[in-house]
């Protein structure tokens, strides 16, 4: 009987150290899912601006396209954006529908939404689950830099010293990133491969555009590997869905 009693108290013991264990892990995954869970709103809020833009673009694209009619308010909001999405674009009047037609499909590659997975996977990967001290103090999630040296966290190349730039909040970092995949000459890639989504009607898949992000990190092929690992272990898409629905 003794016996019996010393097995029934081992085994309780093991249970014990089992269930801690397993209590770790879900405090663990519990953290994880509370980084995913604060930043997922700020990134939805981020993608509704670019969002309300694009809506507005394709709207004046369609009217003008099937009457040729573009009126002050129409032409003022498309040479703004083409400003603010740095569009290399000269007006020629001797072709102005063909013209205008250009700038219009030129902003509409670049006015687009980034993937909420693929935001996500970027600033958990930059940032190490938002416990970075660049996150934390300077809003920056995704290792933006600068050549300003207003920043406060210096990296170094062998002829160029760059520093990480420092947001306002959190919001902000999270709408320049985003400004940024839809500007800037090397993540060219990233918008085709988006826009190629958009013409076939597919819809736009995180791990197809991470193919475009070579140039995101030095490590190349091994960086978009990562961000698509992060994305199919931690990313799961009815569990964003969920998140952006409650």
């Amino acid at each position: 009987m003794r016996k019996i009693w010393f097995i029934a108290v081992a085994i309780s013991m093991l249970l014990s150290v089992y269930q801690a264990e397993a209590g770790k892990g879900h405090l663990l995954e519990g953290k994880k899912s509370d980084f995913i869970k604060s930043f997922t709103p700020y990134v939805a809020r981020a993608n509704y601006k670019v969002s309300q833009q694009r809506n507005r673009l394709l709207a004046i694209r369609e009217y003008f396209y099937r009457t040729g009619n573009l009126n002050h308010q129409s032409a003022d909001f498309l040479l703004e954006m083409a400003k603010k999405y740095r569009v290399d674009w000269t007006l020629d009047t001797h072709n102005f529908r063909s013209s205008i037609l250009d700038l219009m499909n030129q902003l509409a590659v670049r006015i687009d939404v980034v993937p909420i997975r693929l935001v996500l996977a970027q600033a958990i990967v930059e940032s190490g689950w938002g416990k970075s001290q660049a996150a934390q103090v300077t809003n920056n999630y995704f290792g933006i830099t600068t050549l300003s040296n207003s920043g406060r966290f210096v990296t170094a190349s062998q002829t160029t010293t760059y520093y990480l730039k420092t947001y306002n909040s959190l919001q902000e970092g999270i709408d320049d990133y985003i400004h940024i995949l839809n500007t800037r000459k090397s993540y060219e890639p990233f918008r085709r491969l988006r826009a190629l989504c958009r013409s076939n009607n597919i819809e736009l898949s995180s791990t197809t555009l991470t193919a475009g992000l070579l140039k995101y990190s030095e490590l190349r092929h091994q960086y978009v590997a990562k961000l698509n690992y992060v994305i199919r272990k931690y990313l799961r898409v009815e569990y964003t869905q969920y998140l952006l629905t409650s």
